[in-house]
C-alpha cells in the first residue's frame, strides 16, 4: 500500500514541509490534491497542472500522485446546458493530466453538494474535538433556516421535534454559525449564501434517481473511452454523508448503488475511491463486506472512520476508534494487492490516505490539523506493518518467484547478508546456482535517523543495466527487477578469486593496480553518459540524491562545523544543481569485488544525474582515510591517489579535466570531514585518528589546495 498524503493546496493551513513531518513523504512523497480554484466546467490546462506539480515537486521526494476531485459541473449532473462543451472540456482536462503523468482521477457525481458537515470541532468522550454531522441539525437548518418546501418530509417525528427545539433555543449567531459551515460545502471559491442554495436546490427540484443515474450513464459513456484511450483511472467516491440530503437522490451511498454504479462499464478504468468513513455513516452498509466485494475495482483508499449515533448522526475518529475494523479492512486491502502482484503485478499497489478525525492541537481554526493527520497516518502505517510483516525470507522468494527464476518448492534455502547498512541482501540457493536479492530500506542501519525512499531500488537497477552495457564484465549480471516487490535478483560473486577491495585494503594487502582500474572503470561509465542518445529519465532523482548523500554527509556536518558551514552548504548546493553525467553515488571499497584483480562495481542505489567529481572524490576519500589509519601503507594508498587520477582523467571530454579537478580537490576534505562527523561515521578509526582527521580536514576546508597532488601530499605530511 502506498502511503499518501492530502493537501488542499496553496490555501491549505498544513504546508508541503510541514506534511512530511508526517513520516509519509519521507516514505513514498504521495500527494492527494487538485485544482481546487479552477471552477467545475472549465479546463485543467497542462500549464497549471504543472505548476502545482512544481510547488509540490520543489519539497523532497513530493509528487502529486491522485486527483482529489476532478469536479463535474452541475449541468452534466441535472442533464441539461451546453453538455458538448463541458464534457470536451472534461475530456480535455483527462488528457492534459495523462500528459503530466498523473493516471489516477477521483470525482464525485452528486447534486448540489458533497462533504457536508454540521460541526467542525464537536467535543467528544475522550475530550478531543471532530468534524461531525448532525440529523437534528440538518433538519433545523432545512425546515426552519432555509425554509425549503417540503422539508423535513423524510424525517423521523422525533428529529423534527428536536429540530425545532433547537431553534427555538438557540441565537441568530447561533443559526448563522451552522448555516455557515453547512454552506461551504457549496462548490465554489465564494462565499455561497442563502439564495445561491435556494436556487441550487431549485433546479434540481424533483428529479428522481432514475434521471441522476441516466445522466451519470451518459457521463460514463462520454469520457471513459478518453480515459481508457490515456491510461487513466477513474474513481467514483462514495456520497458523503450516505443519505439523501435537501430531497435530493444519491448515486452512490449504498453497496446495491455502488454495484450499480461500477456495472455500467466494465472498463478496468472505471472504479471506485473507496471511501470508508463515508460508506460507515449510513447504518446498514457493511464496509469490510462492501470493500470485499470491489476490491478488485478500488483503485484509490480514503480510509477514514466515524462514530455514527442511533439517529444517523455521526462524528468523525481516529483510524482505531470508530465503528469500521479497520484492521480487517486493511486486511482486505492487503489481501487484494497480493492477489494482483499475480495476475497483474504492474498494477498492485493502493494508494491511500486519512481521512479527517479528531483534533488533537489546540489550533481553534476549523481544518485537519497537523496532529491529526500524524496520528491517523501513524495509526494506519502500524495497521499496515503489523499485517504485512512478512519475513525477510518469505520476501525473497516472492520475488524469486515473481522473477520467474524458480518456483516457491525449488528454492533451498535464503540466506540474509549483513555489513550494508541501506539495504536487506540476501543469498537464495537455488540448487543448480545461487542468486543474489536486494530490497532498499526506508530506514537505514544508522544510529543518526536518517532515512530515503525505497523507490531508489530502481534508480540502482538501472544503473547496473547501464552500466553492465558499458563493461559487461564489472558489473554483475542482472536477472529482473520486481515491481511487486520493489527489489531486484543480480549474480552472487564468490570464490577464492573474489576479494572485496575494502577488506584487502584493512588487512594490508591493497591489490597493486586496483585503483587505477577502478578509475578506468569509472570514466568509462562517466563519458558513456555523456553520449548522444543516452536515457537519463530514470535518473531524475536528485532529491534521492539529496536524502541519501548531499544531506546526511554535508548539510547534517555542515550544522556540526558552524565554521565550515557556509562552505559545505555550498558545495551542497552545487552538487544538487548539477547534472553533467551518470553518478553512481557509493563508489567505495566496500561495494567494489575484486575478481582476477579486476574490478566488479556493487551498490548503486545513490545512483543520479549529477557532478561526477562526486563518484571521484568519494572513492578517494576512503584511500586517504585508510592511508591515515595505515602508516605503514601511507604512501602506497596515497600513490594510488595519483594513479587513481591519471588513469580516469583520459576519459574526460566532456569538460576541461582541470576544471574537474578543482571540484574534486575541493569536496575531498569535505567527505573526509564528513566521516567522521556525518550521520555515516567510518567504524575503523580511533579516537585520536578520528580528532587528527578532523584537524586536517577543516584545515584543508579553510585553506587553498592546489590539485590532487598537492592534497596529497599535506595528507603525507599527516
Amino acid at each position: 500500500m502506498r502511503e499518501c498524503e492530502r493537501w488542499y493546496g496553496p490555501p491549505d493551513g498544513i504546508g508541503l514541509d510541514d506534511l512530511a513531518q508526517s513520516g509519509a513523504l519521507g516514505i513514498v512523497g504521495g500527494i492527494v490534491t487538485g485544482l481546487h480554484d479552477v471552477p467545475a466546467g472549465e479546463v485543467w490546462t497542462v500549464a497549471a497542472i504543472r505548476a502545482r506539480q512544481a510547488v509540490i515537486a520543489s519539497r523532497p521526494g513530493h509528487v502529486w500522485q491522485v486527483v482529489d476531485n476532478l469536479p463535474v459541473h452541475p449541468d452534466i449532473l441535472h442533464g441539461s446546458g451546453d453538455l458538448s462543451r463541458l464534457l470536451a472540456n472534461y475530456r480535455q482536462s483527462l488528457a492534459n493530466l495523462a500528459a503530466s503523468g498523473i493516471r489516477t482521477v477521483c470525482y464525485r457525481f452528486g447534486p448540489v453538494m458533497d462533504t457536508v458537515r454540521t460541526h467542525l470541532t464537536t467535543p467528544t468522550a475522550t475530550g478531543t474535538r471532530s468534524p461531525a454531522y448532525s440529523t437534528v441539525l440538518m433538519a433545523a437548518f432545512d425546515i426552519h433556516i432555509l425554509r425549503r418546501p417540503g422539508a423535513g418530509a423524510d424525517c423521523s417525528d422525533m428529529i423534527r421535534s428536536a429540530a425545532q427545539d433547537w431553534f427555538k433555543t438557540t441565537t441568530n449567531a447561533d443559526r448563522d454559525r451552522l448555516s455557515t459551515r453547512i454552506l461551504a460545502a457549496l462548490p465554489g471559491p465564494a462565499r455561497p449564501s442563502l439564495d445561491d442554495l435556494r436556487q441550487m436546490l431549485s433546479r434540481f427540484n424533483g428529479i428522481a434517481t432514475e434521471a441522476l443515474r441516466a445522466n451519470f450513464a451518459r457521463f460514463l459513456a462520454e469520457v471513459l473511452p478518453a480515459a481508457d484511450d490515456l491510461g487513466l483511472r477513474l474513481c467514483l467516491h462514495p456520497d458523503d454523508p450516505p443519505h439523501p440530503l435537501f430531497g435530493l437522490p444519491r448515486l452512490a451511498a449504498t453497496e446495491a448503488d455502488i454495484a450499480w454504479s461500477l456495472d455500467q462499464q466494465t472498463s478496468a478504468g472505471h472504479g471506485l475511491a473507496f471511501g470508508s468513513g463515508a460508506l460507515a455513516a449510513r447504518h446498514g452498509n457493511d464496509v469490510i463486506a462492501m470493500a470485499r466485494r470491489f476490491a478488485p475495482r478500488t483503485h484509490v483508499l480514503h480510509l477514514g472512520n466515524v462514530a455514527i449515533s442511533p439517529d444517523g448522526s455521526f462524528t468523525e475518529a481516529s483510524a482505531l476508534d470508530g465503528d469500521v475494523d479497520m484492521v480487517a479492512l486493511v486486511s482486505v486491502w492487503l489481501a487484494e494487492e497480493a492477489r494482483r502482484r499475480d495476475t497483474c503485478p504492474d498494477d498492485a499497489e493502493l494508494p491511500y490516505y486519512a481521512d479527517h478525525g479528531p483534533d488533537y492541537s489546540l489550533n481553534p481554526d476549523p481544518g485537519q490539523p497537523m496532529a491529526e493527520r500524524s496520528r491517523d497516518l501513524a495509526e494506519l502505517r502500524g495497521i499496515i506493518r503489523t499485517l504485512s510483516g512478512r519475513s525477510f525470507a518469505d520476501r525473497c522468494r516472492s520475488l524469486i518467484v515473481d522473477l520467474r527464476l524458480a518456483a516457491r518448492h525449488d528454492i533451498v534455502s535464503v540466506r540474509p547478508l549483513t555489513g550494508g547498512v541501506a539495504s536487506d541482501i540476501g543469498v537464495i540457493d537455488l540448487g543448480d546456482r545461487q542468486v543474489c536479492v536486494k530490497f532498499a530500506l526506508e530506514k537505514l542501519k544508522v544510529a543518526a535517523d536518517w532515512r530515503a525512499p525505497v523507490h531508489r531500488n530502481r534508480a540502482e537497477y538501472e544503473w547496473l543495466r547501464f552500466a553492465g552495457s558499458v563493461a559487461p564484465a564489472n558489473i554483475p549480471a542482472l536477472f529482473g527487477w520486481s515491481q511487486a516487490e520493489n527489489g531486484f535478483a543480480m549474480e552472487y560473486l564468490a570464490g577464492p578469486d573474489v576479494v572485496l577491495w575494502k577488506a584487502a585494503l584493512l588487512a594490508g594487502t591493497p591489490q597493486p593496480g586496483a585503483a587505477a582500474r577502478v578509475a578506468d572503470l569509472l570514466g568509462r561509465i562517466h563519458q558513456a553518459s555523456t553520449r548522444p542518445g543516452f536515457d537519463a529519465a530514470p535518473f531524475r532523482n536528485r532529491d534521492d540524491f539529496l536524502a541519501l548523500r548531499l544531506e546526511p554527509y554535508l548539510s547534517f556536518t555542515a550544522s556540526r562545523h558552524p565554521s565550515v558551514a557556509a562552505r559545505l552548504t555550498l558545495l551542497a548546493e552545487q552538487l544538487y544543481q548539477d547534472q553533467r553525467t551518470l553518478v553512481h553515488g557509493d563508489v567505495s571499497p566496500k561495494n567494489i569485488l575484486l575478481r582476477g584483480g579486476q574490478p566488479i562495481l556493487l551498490d548503486a542505489e545513490c545512483a543520479t544525474m549529477g557532478d561526477p567529481a562526486f563518484d571521484l572524490a568519494f572513492c578517494l576519500n576512503h584511500l586517504v582515510l585508510k592511508a591515515l589509519h595505515l602508516p605503514a601503507q601511507r604512501t602506497t594508498l596515497l600513490a594510488d591517489v595519483g594513479a587513481f587520477w591519471a588513469s580516469y582523467r583520459p576519459q574526460i571530454s566532456w569538460e576541461p579535466a582541470g576544471d574537474l579537478e578543482r571540484r574534486v580537490t575541493a569536496l575531498l576534505p569535505a567527505l573526509m570531514l564528513a566521516r567522521i562527523d556525518g550521520k555515516s561515521p567510518v567504524e575503523y578509526l580511533a579516537p585520536a585518528e578520528r580528532d587528527q582527521i578532523r584537524a586536517l580536514s577543516l584545515a584543508l576546508l579553510c585553506g587553498t589546495v592546489d590539485g590532487l597532488g598537492q592534497l596529497a601530499a599535506q595528507v603525507q605530511a599527516g
